[in-house]
Formats: C-alpha cells, structure tokens, sequence
C-alpha cells in the first residue's frame, strides 16, 4: 500500500508555495516597479526609489523561484542552493539595521505603520531565507512526494497501450518509490529520444535480439510490436522467434538480428559480424546501434531484480 510521509510532502508544498511567491514577487517588481516600491511596507524607509535596482532585484527573485521550482521537480537538494544563497545573504542585509540597540529597544514600542513593515521582513525576508536554506540541508529527498500515485495511472496506462504489455513493476515504482519512477522516466527518455541515420528497423532487430537472449518475455513482446508498427514483416519477426536469421528481410535485418544475439551472449563472433554491419550503417551508426543494444538490456535486468521479469510469456509477431 502506498505511505505517505506527511512532513516531507508538506515540506515540498511549503516549498513549491515559496517558489510562486518568489516568482509572483520578481515579477510585480519588474513589470511594476514603482507601484511595488509603494506598496510594500517598509520598502520606502530603505532609500529612495531607483527603477533599474528594483528590476534587477526583481529578477533575483526570478531567478531563486527557478531555482526551488528546479530543486522541487528533481528532488536535488543542490538545486536550491543558488536561491538559498540569494535569501539568506538578502536576510543578512536587512538585519544588519536590527542589530542596533535602539532599533532593537523601540521594537516593542514602534507605531502600526513600523510593526507592518517589521511584520513584513518576518515574513517576506527571514522566513523565505530559512525555507530556502532547510531545502538545502541534507535530507531524504526519496520520501518527497508531491504527487498522489493515482495521477500518474493514465500516464502509465496510455504507455501500456502503446507498447501493448502490462507494466506492473511500474505501477508499482509509482507507488512507492518516487525518486526511482522519475529515473526510470528519463532511462526510457534516453532509449527514446533519438532515431538512428540508419533504417530503424535494424536497430529494432538489434535490440530484439538482445531482449531475447535476457530471457523476459514481455520485454521481446514490446521490441516485437514497435518493430513491427516500424514496419518490419511479420515474417520476420517469426524468424526472428525462431531463431533463424537466415529467414530474415532483407539481410542486414538477419545481421543486425545476429549481432544483438551475439553482443548479449558475449559470442567470439561479433568482432566479424560488428565489421559487416560497420560497412553497411558506418561507425557513427554502429554507436547508435550499440546504445539501441544496451538499452534493450536494461529493462529484463532491472524486471529481473524486482521479480517482474517473465520468460514464459506468450509472444506474437505483431501487436496484439
């Protein structure tokens, strides 16, 4: 079932609020710079008013909402550092003017307008400071979850329709283990973002290959559907099944097919097969081809850790 730890869900809405806030902030004060140097209590009391400094302030304030909004999306604590930086040392400065005793002594006896622009730097000024600078502070950024699991079932359920298996040990990423679903979305980014120069029905074939030599048979059902909507034949894809590369069209398909076998496998023949396919795609394609290889493998190891990957699973040449 899937926990929730409330502090640190809270503490990354508390964060997300202060980024807005930041933002909204920069903002008033760079589209309207007077308007906000009147507005704010307090703000006249610290000199006269200079537009381009209340823009330039302003785009600091943009800047450090970035920041958190940058730290909060990737769970990197680092990431808040350069809006930590920018609060705390802005903290620091208005304090300074705190530090003197009769500023200190007529605290308690300073008239509303005062006690609002007091109130004001508490709230505006130290309090951001300090939540900007907690998000920096080592902590177990894995237990932060802004987002209730039940969002992302659609999200996962139209990519199950694509590839058309069932994804489990997805779903269950999702559940409970946030940090891990967002790595596993930028692998599958990574395995997705480029097509090769070359025919991409080699590198399918390729990586067909390798799949089945891992043994998980839903991952050669998906390599089998996208080669397939790909346009590779279902004969071939058959073949491919039945481990008969000779069957195979055209014949750079059986080879591309033989080297993500033999890739896999570790077999002494891919230096020969590895020289073929260079003459046919170049060595910039045998790259892209060798990457296509290497990310067919990834997904039956990691379902093989988690007890998700199946071997006796039924495959077709074609999406069902």
């Amino acid at each position: 079932m899937f926990t929730l730890n409330p502090p640190r869900a809270l503490w990354a809405l508390i964060a997300a609020l202060l980024a807005l806030a930041l933002f909204m902030n920069g903002v008033a004060m760079m589209g309207a710079p007077l308007s906000w140097y009147g507005f704010i209590p307090g703000v006249a009391a610290t000199g006269p008013f200079n537009e381009h400094f209340v823009r330039d302030v302003g785009a600091a304030y943009v800047a450090a909402a970035v920041s958190l909004a940058f730290a909060i999306g990737r769970l990197e604590r680092t990431a808040a550092a350069p809006a930590a930086a920018f609060l705390v040392l802005h903290a620091l400065i208005h304090l300074i003017p705190l530090l003197g005793a009769q500023r200190l002594a007529g605290i308690f006896v300073c008239q509303p307008p005062e006690r609002a622009a007091l109130l004001g730097e508490i709230v505006g000024v130290y309090a951001t400071a300090l939540v900007a600078l907690a998000l920096t502070v080592p902590a177990r950024w894995q237990e932060l979850w802004p987002f209730p699991s039940r969002a992302l079932t659609p999200l996962i359920a139209a990519n199950e329709r694509r590839l058309g298996v069932r994804m489990d040990y997805i779903h269950e990423m999702a559940e409970l283990n946030w940090p891990a679903f967002v790595r596993m979305g930028k692998v599958s980014a990574l395995a997705t973002s480029a097509r090769p120069e070359f025919d991409v029905c080699v590198a399918h074939m390729a990586a067909l290959a390798a799949a089945q030599c891992d043994d998980c048979g839903e991952c050669v059902q998906i390599h089998l559907n996208l080669a397939a909507r790909d346009g590779v034949a279902r004969e071939t894809l058959q073949a491919a099944l039945d481990a008969r590369p000779e069957a195979m069209a055209p014949p750079q398909l059986g080879l591309a097919w033989r080297f993500g076998q033999a890739v896999a496998a570790g077999d002494p023949a891919t230096s020969d097969i590895r020289r073929k396919l260079e003459g046919l795609i170049g060595r910039a394609g045998l790259m892209d081809l060798a990457f296509a290889i290497a990310m067919a493998r990834f997904y039956p190891t990691l379902k093989r850790a988690l007890g998700y990957a199946i071997a006796c699973s039924v495959q077709r040449p074609s999406p069902p």
